[in-house]
């Protein structure tokens, strides 16, 4: 950014809420490149850490931040929503608190947008672990391919999700502020992936959308983050509210526009894709006893009674819970290799005599059937061909959570929920 002009070039919005060990890495990196022309804006969300302590120094020590404080917590979507109202720069860039961005990159990324004439510009992001993260992740899977040539967004939205590159991260992007105030794009409040349907429509609705292979951002995987401390029902609840958002938008944006069909078809899959990780929450919701949102309850009774799959929902819901198979014949094989198959773990396997069965199956321990011995938090996929007798075993024991596998004549395979009490 050229140094000796008042014009303030980019707005910078960091929504803070008790993000002390990592705040200080994050407005470091933001900082380190101040320059004149730069607006850095901070929003404590009410912490009750450190946080606010913390802005207070770097205030002081940085003349472009400006701290702003919300009146009661009030959640990531409201808060960025407060960092725009604030806003004076020609381009918004948003940044996570626990997040930082990369080095020598915020004048990079202003001079390419202004030379572009963009709407908004999007980068690459690299995703990194926090020290207490111990599960695996693809730390280039926001790395993008190659640069995207100055298309409408609606064009570059397609060839985003072809090239499997379509993140919906709104922080994987500059925007442009009066382009975003002309179309009135906002976060949606109170819910959790407010990310999602922010960034489909400021893609959709944009003139120009260019796009550069460079390393903008690092996006820091922690297990205290709101994504991965949220309970199922906020997610797929706001999951539910975005895609709503986005095809209602989608819909009266297609439908004024002649837009060819291969455009079309790729936009319908990756909300057809988002259909299905909803519908994958939803169960998960319903197997875990969470009261769900009555809205969203009858919209998925019906449509998947349309679709003549009401009971039915695929191995991978059950991903990231406790699982164990009642059956060791060659139904319980056949439902345990379709588990494995699909990444999902499974703890042990229940039989009602094990007399005549082996110490293990599949690698798999065998235990006999009770009470006593039953894992907390256990969900027990029944694998045998007659479940009646198994079914009546549970209920007597006070177990409500299960599902059965079932082969069907047809060739293909689905678990049938059983939890009548939810």
């Amino acid at each position: 950014m050229d140094k000796g002009s008042n014009k303030i070039k980019i707005s910078i919005i960091i929504p803070v809420y008790n993000v002390e060990d990592y705040l200080d890495q994050c407005l470091s990196s933001i900082c380190g490149q101040y320059e004149e022309g730069m607006q850095i804006i901070c929003i404590d969300d009410c912490s009750t850490d450190k946080s606010s302590e913390i802005l207070l120094e770097w205030e002081k020590k940085c003349s472009g931040i400006e701290v702003y404080h919300n009146n009661k917590n009030s959640g990531l979507a409201y808060t960025r929503n407060v960092g725009i109202s604030h806003a004076q720069g020609e381009y918004l860039m948003f940044v996570d608190s626990d997040d930082y961005v990369a080095e020598n990159v915020i004048g990079f990324l202003y001079k390419k947008a202004k030379e572009n004439h963009s709407d908004i510009l999007i980068f690459s992001v690299k995703m990194f672990a926090d020290a207490d993260y111990n599960e695996s992740f693809n730390m280039d899977l926001r790395i993008r391919k190659s640069e995207y040539d100055c298309l409408k967004g609606f064009y570059v939205i397609s060839e985003m999700i072809q090239g499997g590159e379509m993140f919906g991260a709104v922080w994987t992007a500059l925007y442009r502020l009066e382009y975003v105030k002309d179309k009135n794009i906002r976060f949606i409040n109170g819910i959790i992936h407010e990310d999602v349907p922010f960034f489909f429509k400021s893609m959709l609705e944009a003139d120009r959308v260019c796009g550069v292979v460079d390393i903008g951002y690092y996006y820091r995987q922690r297990k205290s983050s709101i994504l991965h401390k949220v309970n199922n029902f906020k997610l797929l609840e706001g999951l539910f509210v975005g895609y709503t958002d986005m095809i209602n938008n989608w819909f009266l944006f297609n439908q004024m526009r002649n837009i060819e069909m291969s455009v079309v078809e790729n936009i319908n899959k990756y909300l057809d894709n988002m259909l299905m990780l909803i519908k994958r929450r939803y169960f998960y919701s319903r197997l875990l006893g969470e009261d769900i949102n009555p809205a969203v309850s009858n919209f998925f009774y019906n449509v998947l009674k349309g679709k003549g799959e009401k009971d039915s929902f695929p191995a991978t819901t059950f991903n990231n819970m406790k699982i164990a198979v009642y059956g060791a014949g060659k139904h319980a094989k056949d439902a345990i290799a379709f588990l494995k198959k699909d990444g999902v773990l499974i703890e042990k396997i229940y039989v009602t005599d094990k007399t005549d069965n082996p110490d293990k199956i599949m690698d798999i321990e065998v235990c006999e059937f009770s009470k006593d011995n039953i894992m907390k938090d256990l969900l027990i996929v029944i694998a045998v061909k007659n479940s009646d007798d198994i079914v009546r075993l549970l209920k007597i024991n006070g177990i409500n959570h299960y599902v059965e596998y079932r082969k069907s004549v047809i060739n293909y395979r689905e678990f049938i929920y059983y939890c009548e009490d939810i």
